[in-house]
């Protein structure tokens, strides 16, 4: 099932997360920026009443984000709409496929039922993301016909339709994932070097040259290394590049086994 295949509160959830996700990397960018400004401005002119002024300024705006990012949690709403998000394509897909609790019944509507009360608690269990979400009528349906329609075909054809659409697909973004954030990791550890090195020299430079001292902003690229540090373990390269890869592969091991399905029993 493609994005717009999937029930409204996936999509709503999933909406809701990139947004945060991308409003909180930008707030923390910004606050590295203004950080690495008033630290740069600060050692430049700090016998300066205007820089040193325009310093503090950069400073406090940097506190007040930082105050707002402590306020607002945004990391908690955007890990609890990804939970949401997921809890919710899974359960849609596992009604798809007639897998439990949404086995072959007589009347369908029973299914239907238990599928739209998997779909309430998980909205109740997380009522607080409410004022979060943003909904309107491009969202659609609770029950899609993309979903009714793999639920009434054949064994065959749900099984194939779980392996292209479900598992094919979710190899492959985590193994770009993986890969992203792979290349990321190693792109800011070489930047953090960078400040490193930059530093050390500022340092022996204002050793060998104290009469200049003024001239080498140490102070910038300490802050810089700091704010390189800060970030990395922010994003988690490392540890999200090593998830993604251990996933793929657990994926690429329920395909294979998929390959043994023979029947409705073994599908579910």
């Amino acid at each position: 099932m493609q994005h717009d295949e999937l029930p409204r509160l996936y999509r709503v959830a999933d909406q809701c997360s990139n947004e945060t996700q991308k409003l909180l990397a930008g707030l923390t960018i910004s606050q590295a920026i203004l950080l690495l400004a008033g630290a740069a401005v600060s050692t430049i002119g700090a016998s300066t009443h205007l820089l040193a002024l325009t310093g503090g300024v950069l400073f406090i705006a940097s506190l007040v984000i930082s105050v707002y990012l402590a306020y607002a949690n945004l990391e908690k709403v955007w890990y609890q709409a990804r939970a949401v998000a997921e809890s919710v394509k899974t359960t849609a897909w596992r009604y798809a496929m007639r897998a439990e609790p949404f086995t072959n019944v007589p009347n369908v509507e029973l299914a239907k039922s238990e599928y739209f009360k998997r779909i309430k608690k998980i909205h109740t269990e997380h009522r607080g993301l409410s004022e979060h979400f943003v909904v309107d009528e491009n969202h659609g349906q609770q029950l899609t016909n993309r979903m009714q329609q793999i639920r009434q075909s054949s064994v065959s054809e749900r099984l194939s339709a779980y392996r292209t659409e479900r598992i094919k697909n979710q190899r492959e973004w985590y193994t770009r994932k993986a890969r992203f954030n792979k290349l990321k990791a190693r792109f800011w550890i070489l930047v953090l070097i960078c400040t490193h090195a930059a530093a050390i020299l500022c340092v022996m430079l204002r050793v060998a040259y104290p009469i200049y001292q003024s001239y080498y902003p140490v102070d910038v690229f300490a802050t810089a290394a700091s704010l390189v540090i800060a970030w990395t373990s922010f994003r988690r390269y490392r540890e999200l590049a090593s998830a993604y890869f251990l996933a793929a592969e657990e994926i690429g091991l329920i395909d294979e086994e998929s390959n043994r399905i023979d029947g409705e029993e073994s599908l579910s």
